[in-house]
């Protein structure tokens, strides 16, 4: 193992930087549904999403096929999962099983989440790409 203080390969080029970072703000936001903006970045075998969540709001309840790890990272927000309803602060975060329902409501301030789903959501990339042919 090489610790990081004998790392001696060259630093990326500014284009391969360019073909491999992806910044935030370059993600074009789009809406799943209309209370919701979101931003994500997505692999061949994995979506993270980042979601904000207008104050008083709510994500209707649904079920996907994908594993689905949320986390809250501003505001809190109560989840519905299975029939129980379960509060998360920052730092909060919960394993969601596939193919169960689940909901999402925000408090007074929204909040935002980061959600990591598996396998890789193309619903999600096929609306980002919408969002990007829409900035054109």
């Amino acid at each position: 193992m090489v610790s990081a203080q004998e790392w001696k390969e060259p630093f990326a080029s500014p284009q391969e930087a360019k073909k491999k970072v992806i910044h935030y703000n370059d993600l074009p936001p789009f809406k799943m549904a209309p209370p919701v903006t979101n931003r994500i970045l997505s692999g061949d075998k994995v979506t993270v999403n980042l979601a904000i969540l207008e104050p008083n709001s709510y994500f209707p309840t649904h079920r996907h096929e994908h594993e689905q790890i949320t986390m809250i990272t501003e505001g809190s927000a109560d989840i519905l999962f299975a029939g129980k309803i379960y509060h998360l602060e920052p730092g909060d975060g919960m394993v969601l099983t596939p193919d169960i329902e689940h909901g999402f409501r925000s408090l007074k301030k929204g909040c935002t989440i980061i959600d990591i789903f598996c396998p890789a959501r193309p619903d999600m990339v096929a609306k980002q790409r919408e969002a990007i042919a829409k900035k054109g």
